[in-house]
C-alpha cells in the first residue's frame, strides 16, 4: 500500500460525517391516497472525490442519494440499504453505515488498479517518450440520484462511468424501481404479465416506439439496431405519471456512438399487459384520480 492511498483512506475517514442534503434534481408527484397511507422521508447526499494529477492514477468519484435515517421510519434504512446493494453490489450493502459501504467500494477499486501502477512503472519510459500515459490515467464514477419519489414508488437512477485505458471509456445508466411498502426492487415479472404472449406484444409496442424515435430525432438519425430480438422489455426501466422508459446500454441494441438508448412508451400501449393490485398500478391509479381532479 502506498504512501498516497494511506492519506487518500485516512482523508476518506474523515469524511464520513460529511452529507448534503438533496432538494432538487427530484420529481415528486403528490398524491392524496399514497401520501395518507405511507410516511414520507427525506434524503441526502454521501460521497467520494479524489482526483490525483500524475499518471500513474485513479480518479474516483462516487455519490449516493438516499434516503436519510428515520428511527421512526424502518423504511428508511431498509431502502438505503438496498439501493446500495443495487448500485454498488451486494458485498457492500453488509456493511453497517452507508458511509462504511461507500469506502469499501473505493478500497477496492484502488485495489483493481494497483496492477496497473506496477506495469506502468516497469515499462515509463517507453510509455512516456510513446505520449501514452493518459492511457494509465483511469476514471471511475458512480452518481445515484433520485429520478421520482411518489408513494409507493421509488424510481432510482445510477450513472456509472469507466475508463481503464484504451480508445474510449465506457458508461451506463441503470434505473431500479422500488416499492416503498416493502423496501424491495420490482423487477420486469413484478408489474407485467410473464406469459409469452405478452411480452411478445409488449416487445412489438417496444420495437414500434424505437423506429418512432429514429424516425424523428435527428440524434439517432440511421441508427441500425444489431438484432431485432434484442428490443424487448428489460429489467432497466424507470415509471413516470406518462408511461415507462426502458434502457439500453452502449453495444447493448445499437453501436456505441449513439449511447444509452432510452425508448419512451406511454401507459396507454402497455397497460393491457400490466398485473393490477400491484404498486406500480397504484401510482398510476393514484395519478389518473389526481389529473380527473384538476
Amino acid at each position: 500500500m502506498n504512501k498516497s492511498f494511506i492519506i487518500l483512506l485516512a482523508g476518506c475517514l474523515l469524511m464520513a460525517g460529511c452529507h448534503k442534503k438533496q432538494q432538487s434534481g427530484v420529481t415528486t408527484v403528490g398524491t392524496d391516497l399514497a401520501d395518507a397511507q405511507l410516511p414520507l422521508f427525506s434524503f441526502d447526499t454521501i460521497g467520494f472525490h479524489d482526483h490525483p494529477d500524475d499518471a500513474p492514477s485513479l480518479s474516483i468519484d462516487v455519490s449516493l442519494a438516499l434516503p436519510m435515517a428515520d428511527k421512526e421510519n424502518p423504511m428508511a434504512g431498509l431502502l438505503r440499504k438496498q439501493i446500495i446493494c443495487e448500485v454498488l453490489g451486494d458485498q457492500y450493502s453488509k456493511e453497517n453505515k452507508a458511509m462504511d459501504a461507500v469506502l469499501a467500494y473505493v478500497v477496492d477499486r484502488k485495489t483493481d488498479f494497483c496492477s496497473t501502477e506496477s506495469d506502468y512503472e516497469e515499462d515509463k519510459e517507453l510509455i512516456e517518450s510513446e505520449g501514452m500515459s493518459y492511457m494509465y490515467k483511469w476514471e471511475t464514477s458512480v452518481r445515484g440520484v433520485v429520478d421520482m419519489y411518489n408513494p409507493p414508488l421509488l424510481v432510482y437512477e445510477a450513472d456509472y462511468f469507466d475508463y481503464q485505458g484504451g480508445v474510449h471509456g465506457m458508461f451506463a445508466n441503470c434505473y431500479t424501481v422500488f416499492s416503498t411498502i416493502t423496501g424491495k426492487r420490482l423487477k420486469l415479472d413484478d408489474v407485467f404479465a410473464a406469459d409469452n404472449q405478452s411480452r411478445e406484444a409488449m416487445a412489438a409496442i417496444l420495437y414500434k416506439c424505437l423506429q418512432d424515435k429514429i424516425a424523428h430525432d435527428e440524434d439517432y438519425e440511421g441508427m441500425e439496431i444489431f438484432d431485432v430480438e434484442t428490443v424487448k422489455p428489460n429489467d432497466n426501466f424507470s415509471v413516470s405519471p406518462d408511461g415507462f422508459t426502458f434502457y439500453f446500454q452502449p453495444y447493448e441494441i445499437a453501436a456505441y456512438c449513439y449511447g444509452v438508448v432510452a425508448i419512451k412508451v406511454p401507459l396507454s400501449e402497455l397497460l393491457p399487459y400490466m398485473l393490477p393490485d400491484t404498486e406500480v398500478a397504484l401510482f398510476f391509479e393514484s395519478t389518473q384520480q389526481l389529473a380527473a381532479k384538476n
